[in-house]
């Protein structure tokens, strides 16, 4: 208990800092980084925005409340919510890729929003409890994951954890926009990693260039099966993970 009040007050000393921040230092809205969706659909605009544009407590509560509600990777390992909001605060200050994560917003109000993460930075997380088996779990489904082009010098290997969103339409549009920026700021040999249920994204996805590498349920040496976890076999057989892999060729 004496430890959780004292992460407690560290997080929140660093919550005021960094907010006290946001407001001194205005975003700077211009059009590098205001990308409006959809462009012909019935559905209201929404405007795809860096993560840096919001306040982080907001991105952080909008993380941590929809994941725990809607992500089977999440609200089935029966995770604390204090470890939980912890680890995605601290996570998002000192992990995330902030050039890569974006958020979707209309008329101030979050819609979706994508985590970045560089594979290697997973090892350097706050991880809690439940939180550290699964990093332990996925690790070495993300080493299996790796393309043989990623042995060039200076490639990035990426993966998207949590992408909470409010219609499928948010979903692709924060998908396509984030490996269009992969595409164009990584190397080749590169890749992005993410986990879709291929019902629902599996035509997307191909049109994009991803392939699906293999499902929860039913994956080499069983690196990859997330009923091991606790998620249900019949939530994992379709919760698959997916590469995009820089072979110099430029996305949708």
């Amino acid at each position: 208990m004496l430890f959780e009040i004292v992460l407690m007050f560290i997080t929140s000393v660093w919550a005021l800092t960094i907010n006290a921040n946001a407001v001194a230092e205005e975003p700077n809205h211009n059009s590098s980084n205001l990308i409006t969706w959809p462009l012909n659909s019935s559905e209201k605009p929404f405007t795809l925005l860096p993560v840096d544009d919001i306040p982080l407590y907001q991105f952080v509560e909008y993380v941590t409340n929809e994941s725990e509600q809607r992500d089977p990777k999440v609200h089935n390992m029966h995770i604390r919510h204090f470890y939980f909001y912890t680890h995605i605060y601290l996570t998002s200050m000192f992990n995330l890729d902030r050039e890569l994560s974006l958020v979707a917003v209309h008329d101030n109000q979050l819609l979706g929003a994508n985590m970045v993460f560089s594979i290697e930075k997973l090892k350097l997380m706050y991880a809690p409890a439940e939180i550290g088996h699964v990093l332990d779990f996925v690790l070495p489904c993300y080493a299996a994951a790796r393309p043989p082009i990623s042995a060039n010098p200076g490639t990035h290997a990426l993966v998207s954890t949590l992408r909470p969103s409010a219609s499928l339409e948010v979903n692709k549009a924060l998908i396509q926009e984030t490996t269009n920026l992969i595409s164009t700021s990584t190397p080749i040999g590169s890749y992005h990693l993410i986990w879709e249920n291929r019902g629902t994204m599996d035509d997307f996805l191909q049109l994009l260039g991803y392939e699906l590498l293999f499902c929860g349920n039913q994956s080499m040496k069983s690196l990859c099966d997330w009923t091991k976890t606790g998620v249900p076999s019949s939530v994992a057989e379709n919760l698959c993970l997916f590469r995009w892999t820089n072979f110099g060729t430029v996305p949708l």
